[in-house]
């Protein structure tokens, strides 16, 4: 099915039909959840709405024999354009109104290329849009790609891809954390660009870790196989480094080293199930998943208690259940800053302050 055939089959819907009414008075917002829940850029949109409008259709909402009608209408108009009808047009016109009414659905890709391809109306070539989705503070989104790969974006994430893929690659690039379970096409690799690396995938389940502040990639390989290389550089004295399941890479660009570790993946991928998984993780690395996950800033005052190792799950536990249990076995205490409202409504985030306890 071509990309003209897609939009058609979406006119059909009434929900969509919708949107394209109403295009005009929605949100910037309102507009990027529609293109995105229908897999179409701005181009797309307009497109249909020449078709919808150019079909002389009514609001949604409306009687079959409203249908019917407006279906007949736009038939003749088209004919009429034609000059005056023959008798045996007249006989056609008989024909067809009662085949309208039968099938008018089927009708409607008949229309559109009547009404563009009679009255000499070029049809726009639609080129592909970036789309970019961003997950909140304090929340884990996730959402399907254009070739039904399943993605989850941790907190303050944020990934950038085509609003459908073409050519010899899926390229997608990601800022932030993300989980993926790619869909397998061994024509047509997905690539995930990092700031520092690039992960070729053909169809697997990984996890990838490029905060912008922390100044290191992490990929951790649940199943299949994915290849690391770098940006116009060598990795580890090759073009690529290929991994195998159950392996997670660290790559640290000041060292331009990556570091290799076995362990398991739940570590790495828990999030997507809201869960924290603690193994062997230092105390410095437990605060910062716990910032992500709960939106709030924490401000450690004593570096003496960073690398202090933790073990512990936590599901739906608060932020403030998670600090009161592991003070029990470490020697910190912790206290909170109000959030303060700034001029323009907003609120600062809370903030908590951990020191090491004395007594």
């Amino acid at each position: 099915m071509n990309r003209m055939d897609e939009i058609i089959d979406l006119l059909r819907q009434k929900d969509f039909q919708k949107y394209l009414y109403s295009w005009e008075n929605l949100s910037d917002e309102k507009k990027s959840n529609v293109l995105s829940e229908f897999n179409l850029n701005h181009q797309d949109i307009e497109f249909a709405r020449t078709l919808l409008l150019s079909l002389d259709f009514k609001e949604c909402e409306q009687t079959e024999d409203d249908v019917d009608n407006s279906l007949e209408e736009t038939i003749w108009k088209i004919a009429e354009r034609e000059k005056k009808l023959t008798p045996s047009q007249n006989k056609l016109r008989k024909i067809v109104t009662t085949f309208s009414r039968i099938a008018a659905i089927l009708l409607l890709p008949l229309l559109v290329y009547t009404i563009f391809f009679r009255n000499n109306i070029t049809v726009p070539e639609i080129e592909p849009q970036m789309l970019t989705v961003i997950s909140q503070p304090g929340t884990v989104t996730k959402l399907i790609l254009p070739d039904s790969t399943e993605t989850f974006l941790n907190a303050g994430s944020s990934i950038t891809y085509p609003s459908y893929f073409e050519g010899n690659e899926r390229k997608v690039s990601i800022s932030g954390e993300a989980y993926f379970n790619v869909v397998k096409n061994k024509d047509m690799p997905m690539v995930v660009h990092t700031n520092d690396l690039n992960v070729k995938v053909y169809g697997t389940s990984f996890n990838v870790t490029a905060f912008p502040a922390e100044n290191y990639t992490k990929v951790t390989l649940v199943e299949g196989s994915i290849a690391l290389s770098l940006h116009g550089k060598r990795i580890n004295g090759s073009n690529e480094y290929k991994m195998v399941p159950g392996q997670t890479i660290t790559y640290a660009e000041v060292a331009s080293k990556l570091a290799v570790e076995f362990k398991d993946p739940l570590l790495y991928t828990s999030w997507k199930d809201g869960k924290l998984i603690f193994r062997n993780t230092t105390f410095e690395s437990v605060l910062e998943q716990l910032a992500r996950k709960y939106n709030v800033q924490i401000v450690l005052k004593d570096n003496s208690l960073a690398s202090i190792p933790m073990d512990a799950t936590f599901t739906n536990e608060t932020v403030d259940d998670i600090l009161r249990l592991l003070s029990y076995g470490t020697p910190f205490m912790y206290s909170y800053e109000k959030p303060q409202k700034l001029s323009d409504g907003t609120f600062t985030k809370s903030k908590i302050y951990i020191e090491k306890r004395t007594n």
